[in-house]
């Protein structure tokens, strides 16, 4: 007795590659599943010791080699990928943030690539603008982020109490002038 398998909506679209009537065919490729990119470059994230470590354990050129290694990465996921996606606007963010840092730190009087407090600097606006992506793609496509992470991402609004539960500030009573 053969098993039944029942596909659902975008696993059913994925494996679907072409239909054939009689007198014409029609076959694309659909896209990949932007969830699974979305969470495979958050793991990719996770293990970039330059979104992470302390600034005083860094080394230039090896942030450099990260960023480009990033870079690249993300330049793969945007091939596979909507530009007008939630993904693929995150993607062009941060890949313009590396062209930016690399821009700034790659000066010909910056080429020592020391770790000085300029670079430093660059080096903050770039996990920044990384973690508001990331908690972006967090939030939108239901995804964990690791510890190593959480520190660049934006920090928690703390909620706060409902205007109709806070004391209303005392009016200040008028002295009455004597006359």
């Amino acid at each position: 007795m053969k098993k039944k398998v029942k596909l659902k909506g975008k696993s059913f679209a994925s494996r679907l590659t072409g239909i054939s009537l009689p007198i014409v065919g029609i076959s694309w490729t659909p896209p990949q599943d932007e969830r699974k990119i979305a969470k495979a470059l958050i793991t990719f994230f996770e293990d970039k010791r330059v979104l992470s470590m302390p600034y005083h354990m860094e080394v230039g050129r090896y942030v450099v080699d990260s960023i480009l290694d990033i870079r690249k990465r993300i330049t793969a996921d945007l091939e596979k990928t909507s530009s007008s996606s939630t993904l693929g606007e995150s993607l062009r963010a941060m890949r313009a943030t590396c062209h930016k840092f690399l821009n700034e730190t790659q000066e010909p009087d910056m080429r020592s690539y020391s770790m000085d407090f300029y670079m430093i600097d660059c080096l903050s606006k770039l996990r920044a603008t990384f973690g508001i992506h990331i908690a972006r793609l967090a939030f939108v496509y239901d995804l964990e982020v690791a510890p190593q992470l959480e520190p660049i991402m934006p920090a928690e609004m703390e909620e706060e109490e409902p205007l109709s539960h806070r004391r209303k500030p005392k009016k200040a009573k008028k002295k009455a002038k004597k006359k």
